[in-house]
């Protein structure tokens, strides 16, 4: 009953880990948390669907992810998808850039 009660657990223990076993980067992960921890206050749970106060931002390359970051404007030459707004820079996250890239690069 004991060596039940154990493989149960184990059991548990491992499938509680998370959804890492889709394969994913570590990347990935860091850049999903930045995403639901940052980015939601305006853009939608799902990155692909409008949010309250920002455009979907699925597939965005990382060129547009990064000036946005850093200076809250698209870059040169860029039209965009809510001309009547403005995001605020967070140049703060200038490090995790690549890892927001690559969590929002999933969702084409």
């Amino acid at each position: 009953m004991i060596k039940f009660f154990i493989i149960c657990f184990i059991l548990i223990f491992i499938g509680c880990g998370g959804n890492k076993s889709s394969g994913q980067s570590e990347a990935y992960y860091r850049g999903e948390k930045i995403y639901r921890t940052v980015c939601l206050s305006c853009h939608n749970l799902d990155p692909r669907k409008v949010g309250a106060l920002a455009p979907d931002i699925a597939g965005s390359d990382l060129e547009l992810i990064r000036s946005m970051i850093m200076t809250g404007k698209h870059p040169e030459g860029r039209i965009k998808k809510w001309p009547d707004h403005q995001m605020a820079a967070l140049p703060n996250l200038k490090d995790k850039i690549p890892d927001l890239h690559e969590y929002l690069k999933t969702f084409k």
